[in-house]
């Protein structure tokens, strides 16, 4: 089994019992994973706790979160567009500081960590959510 590196990584597994045993191999290896199941489409997948912890924080389901950041990037942290927007969610770096400096707070590394590049992409989704409301 490929181990998962605790920054971005998201593994679909198949119907049954596959899914918590991997759960559990991932937690039991000290990372944080959630099994997100989807019993009408026969598979599962299994992904970082602070994707779900995320969605909670921001009001946001996580599978849009997941969604976004596959759309972005892959499910990778270390993709940097040619525009220059970093990370799993893809933020510019001006949106970035804007969204940490306004909405986020705190000294949020986006630009290294997949946690924070995804705290931060779901806090201007959130905004963006508002705004149109």
């Amino acid at each position: 089994m490929r181990r998962a590196n605790a920054i971005a990584d998201v593994c679909i597994v198949g119907s049954g019992a596959g899914g918590g045993v991997m759960a559990a191999e991932l937690t039991r290896a000290g990372i944080g994973v959630v099994l997100l199941a989807t019993p009408k489409l026969g598979f599962g997948i299994v992904v970082p706790k602070f994707y779900a912890e995320i969605g909670r924080e921001f009001a946001i389901p996580v599978e849009i979160i997941l969604a976004l950041a596959w759309q972005e990037s892959g499910w990778q942290q270390d993709v940097i567009s040619w525009a220059g927007a970093v990370g799993l969610m893809q933020v510019l770096p001006a949106t970035a500081e804007w969204v940490v400096r306004d909405l986020v707070g705190g000294d949020p590394d986006w630009w290294n960590s997949a946690e924070d590049n995804a705290r931060v992409g779901a806090a201007l989704l959130r905004h963006l959510i508002n705004l149109a409301d």
